[in-house]
């Protein structure tokens, strides 16, 4: 995703909504591929179009399951 398509998003949601985004920047210290700044846009296209998130999203479920039960017990 460009900064800009998020920028449009996020903007269109008021200032008090809580949400959860993880995000990840070429550079950021926290990349372990050593790869161009070239390759990094091309591939970030790549993930964009084809990954799966259906997983993240379930591991955010299951957090919020964890959630929960702590709350209850």
């Amino acid at each position: 995703m460009n900064v800009k398509d998020a920028i449009k998003y996020l903007s269109s949601m008021p200032d008090d909504e809580e949400i959860i985004i993880a995000w990840w920047e070429y550079g950021d210290g926290e990349s372990w591929l050593d790869i161009s700044k070239e390759q990094w846009d091309a591939y970030c296209s790549y993930v964009d179009r084809k990954h799966d998130w259906s997983y993240e999203h379930e591991a955010i479920v299951d957090h919020f399951h964890m959630c929960i039960r702590e709350v209850e017990e």
